[in-house]
């Protein structure tokens, strides 16, 4: 049975070797082969997207990039809590981000509110951690050098990760996601097959550890701390591509037969 220091605020060096070598062999600029298995555009930009002023020749991640760089002017500029403000923040959380279920209303923006005054604290509430897939979206607008979406897919790559190759480093709470080929694979259930008693991160401080660890890894990989977004981006890219294959690849489970003795 696996034992886990409590100690993980620094990453093993496998861990940062594998994913550097994964970054290398599968660029995040590049279509991977197995691409073809998602008809949907990985890159999309969102529809009536805010940024008109794209450079030409920009790859799909780099127009990403651009994008959350003129949103951070924005915000910069606009009147807090405005209603502007608030229409942006409810395009990047609905259109960009997807996740309908959030909508504008007085409830939605007093969580907005609460996330903004608090999200750059070690800490956030339970309350503000249950709807993270939509508050993290802002914070990587807000300022996309040092905070990251927490994503479904991109925790579920990290975790499978740090499973492998960073067996004493606690894992992170990951939200429900839509993904099929991901929901086919439960880490809780992993672990507990595995017999691996490792920790995740409680909710209330989950949020800035990811952040924190992206920003070990961009210094590692990039030497840069501020290009988190392309390890987000990367991890994101990757769940049901390469993390999936590999989970399929190395997971297998055998029902033993009854045992003499143990039959009802």
């Amino acid at each position: 049975m696996t034992k886990h220091n409590a100690c993980d605020k620094t990453l093993p060096e496998s861990f940062v070797q594998k994913l550097k070598r994964l970054m290398a062999e599968r660029p995040l600029h590049e279509e991977p082969a197995e691409s073809h298995r998602k008809n949907r555009n990985r890159w999309a930009l969102g529809d009536n997207d805010p940024v008109k002023n794209y450079p030409a020749g920009l790859t799909g991640p780099q127009k990403f990039t651009h994008q959350k760089a003129e949103n951070r002017k924005f915000f910069a500029k606009e009147k807090k809590y405005s209603d502007l403000y608030f229409e942006r923040c409810f395009w990047i959380i609905n259109t960009w981000g997807g996740i309908s279920a959030f909508k504008d209303s007085d409830k939605t923006r007093a969580k907005i509110q609460e996330f903004a005054k608090t999200y750059e604290k070690e800490e956030i509430s339970s309350d503000l951690f249950a709807v993270i897939s939509s508050l993290s979206k802002l914070a990587a607008f807000w300022d996309y050098e040092r905070f990251a979406v927490y994503d479904s897919r991109v925790i579920f790559s990290l975790n499978w990760l740090l499973f492998l190759y960073a067996p004493a480093h606690r894992l992170f709470p990951q939200p429900e996601g839509r993904n099929q080929r991901i929901r086919q694979y439960h880490m809780p259930t992993i672990l507990a097959l595995h017999g691996d008693k490792r920790d995740f991160y409680p909710d209330k401080e989950a949020f800035y550890r990811y952040c924190q660890l992206l920003k070990e890894c961009a210094k590692e990989i990039y030497d840069d701390d501020k290009k988190i977004h392309e390890i987000e981006m990367f991890l994101f890219k990757e769940a049901d591509l390469y993390i999936c294959d590999d989970m399929q690849e190395r997971l297998s489970l055998t029902i033993k037969p009854e045992v003499a003795g143990n039959t009802p």
